[in-house]
């Protein structure tokens, strides 16, 4: 996963972020996307399964089924005009399709360029993503992008359940070397990629594409059946998350408080969150910190940090206002001092790796 410091590529890594979009339902997702991160990826497309233009502010918009015909649509807005992707009804999702498909088609982009790129991230719509951050991250541990591995925020819910692996959580971002890619897309291309049309099968254990809104967790047992191995370093020697699991506000130390809402308990719970009974239940903002320390001892068992977030965030999720999204930009790329916290980002300079290097 790492190679020796004497190797460090001179040049910056070349990032191909791929946002899955439904169009034209997220539009202003995508319009928020274009006046944030945008210009920051090395290359950034649109992916959709939705009938669409092949350009959108002049950034490509690519329909994946006319290179995958077979494949699902995305499905309607609800009955509000929200995206699809977000209705109780699994059979119409094709998310898992669509991130499968995502990595299969950049793995077609990719030979067909004279500079591919190094690091290839899946992203969702209402992921708010930060690349420079994401390059201190492999700079700093001297990432090989010839060598296979994933990048993330890693995510242990399924461990005591089905399908029982490690994956990195999409909407934070789930980022491949060049070398997982192709990797990957060998597998698929070998037929070991079973293909379902049982909403159910999502957490089967083996690497399936069928319809469903989990593609991170199939992707995960995909990246275990294919030994892709999920790197470490979604967390920095200080025990603090370099990919964001919620809003920025969640990481800030609250004015008057000696904490921030996300904060490892000091005590077991009383009871298990876990299938919360009802909707108040789970509005309870205690539910998020507990599904977020989860199975996640050993990152905050040695180490008490001021905040739970690096100051070197690569993402935060999720955000699908517009305006709170800005701010969050905003907040980050301009460093602004939230209670303390002031979030940063790197600009190329290898003496900021202390919180990489020293653990």
């Amino acid at each position: 996963q790492e190679m020796d410091r004497s190797r460090l590529a001179p040049q910056v890594m070349l990032v191909l972020c791929l946002v899955l979009v439904v169009y034209p339902a997220e539009i202003d997702r995508m319009n928020t996307i274009v006046d944030t991160y945008a210009a920051s990826c090395g290359i950034l497309i649109f992916l959709t399964a939705s009938d669409a233009p092949t350009e959108f502010r002049g950034y490509s918009l690519v329909d994946l089924r006319k290179s995958f015909p077979t494949m699902r649509p995305d499905p309607p807005p609800d009955d509000q005009g929200a995206p699809g992707i977000r209705a109780d009804n699994h059979e119409s999702h094709n998310t898992i399709e669509k991130t499968l498909r995502a990595f299969e088609w950049a793995g077609s982009l990719m030979r067909g360029m004279q500079e591919k790129p190094d690091i290839i991230c899946r992203l969702d719509s209402d992921t708010m993503f930060f690349p420079q951050n994401l390059l201190r991250i492999v700079h700093c541990r001297n990432f090989d992008p010839n060598k296979a591995w994933a990048l993330g925020h890693e995510n242990y819910l399924h461990k005591h359940q089905d399908p029982g692996r490690v994956f990195v959580s999409g909407g934070n971002g789930i980022c491949l070397s060049r070398a997982a890619v192709e990797e990957l897309v060998g597998h698929i291309h070998s037929g070991e990629v079973c293909e379902s049309s049982h909403a159910g099968h999502w957490n089967a254990g083996v690497c399936v594409s069928a319809p469903g809104h989990w593609d991170d967790v199939v992707l995960g047992v995909c990246l275990a059946q294919f030994s892709i191995p999920v790197s470490r370093w979604g967390t920095d020697c200080l025990g603090r998350s370099l990919f964001w699991p919620h809003p920025l506000e969640d990481a800030i130390v609250r004015p008057g408080s000696t904490t921030s809402r996300i904060q490892p308990s000091k005590v077991p719970p009383k009871v298990t969150w876990f299938n919360a009974p009802d909707e108040e239940v789970r509005q309870d903002p205690r539910l998020s910190n507990y599904y977020h320390w989860l199975y996640r001892s050993w990152q905050h068992f040695s180490c008490s940090p001021r905040t739970w977030i690096s100051d070197y965030p690569v993402s935060l999720h999720p955000y699908r206002d517009r305006a709170s999204a800005l701010r969050a930009h905003r907040q980050v790329t301009e460093s602004h001092n939230l209670n303390g916290y002031v979030p940063k980002i790197w600009d190329l300079d290898l003496q900021s790796c202390h919180d990489l290097i020293i653990c």
